[in-house]
């Protein structure tokens, strides 16, 4: 699964609880299921757009180049 990844069905973030609609983007960080919103403000958003740990700067794809 790549990650960020769109939604296959209406759910919710798993970490704020707002509903994330079939289609919209969601993230896999830490074994939960989170909105865009909250990988941001988690620092898990690259400035491409793709997952990143927060621990590091960029996404592994923006390192390599």
């Amino acid at each position: 699964m790549s990650n960020p990844f769109e939604n296959q069905f209406n759910s919710e973030c798993q970490q704020c609880g707002d509903e994330v609609e079939e289609g919209e983007l969601m993230f896999a960080i830490d074994g939960q299921f989170v909105c865009d919103v909250c990988a941001e403000s988690g620092d898990n958003v690259c400035a491409c757009g793709n997952f990143k740990k927060s621990e590091y700067p960029t996404c592994y794809e923006c390192y390599k180049r």
